[in-house]
């Protein structure tokens, strides 16, 4: 009875490290989904041809996978969060969230109805950099020309607090909305 557990244990665990492995790779985050897909591969992997000690064998898998599982974690723990996930207060929560997130909208689409972006002048952006950057957001982007549109790269790695870009934004909204 206690080896049919033992296993049954050991199979939900590959299990859920191979789904939480399938959804990072969905979601972009490339490095801990390999991570914790190679973790879930040590488990089940038939290594005792490799080690013939099965002490050793035993230890060395349960270090291997634990270093992948940190590994993932760290990996994970270095996402950029949106400003609009930031909700909870807890950033590893938010970062978790976010991923979760980014997976449900490539698998099920994003739920909200594509919109044509504003077609925002020149002037208008270059006027909304300076205006943000007025109300306290010294670091907000130059305005991206480049792809036909107008869009402000680099703006998910602000230094200023999501109250203070949003107290920024709503000062500063009726330069974009004037320019549609």
């Amino acid at each position: 009875m206690k080896h049919t557990v033992l296993v049954f244990m050991k199979w939900a665990f590959v299990l859920i490290l191979s789904i939480l492995g399938v959804a990072l790779l969905i979601a972009g985050k490339i490095g801990a989904g390999a991570m914790l897909i190679c973790a879930a591969a040590i488990i089940i992997l038939p290594l005792g041809r490799l080690i013939k000690n099965a002490r050793i064998l035993r230890w060395a898998r349960i270090v291997v996978v634990a270093v992948l599982c940190m590994l993932a974690i760290l990996s994970v723990a270095s996402t950029d969060i949106p400003l609009k996930d930031e909700t909870s207060g807890y950033v590893f929560i938010d970062q978790i969230s976010s991923i979760a997130q980014d997976v449900r909208d490539k698998l099920f689409g994003s739920g909200e109805p594509m919109q044509k972006p504003p077609n925002i002048t020149k002037e208008a952006a270059i006027t909304y950099t300076k205006c943000m950057r007025n109300h306290g957001i010294t670091d907000f982007p130059e305005p991206d020309f480049s792809n036909g549109g107008t869009s402000f790269e680099g703006i998910s790695k602000l230094s200023a607090s999501v109250e203070d870009i949003k107290k920024a934004g709503a000062s500063c909204a009726h330069i974009l909305k004037g320019s549609e």
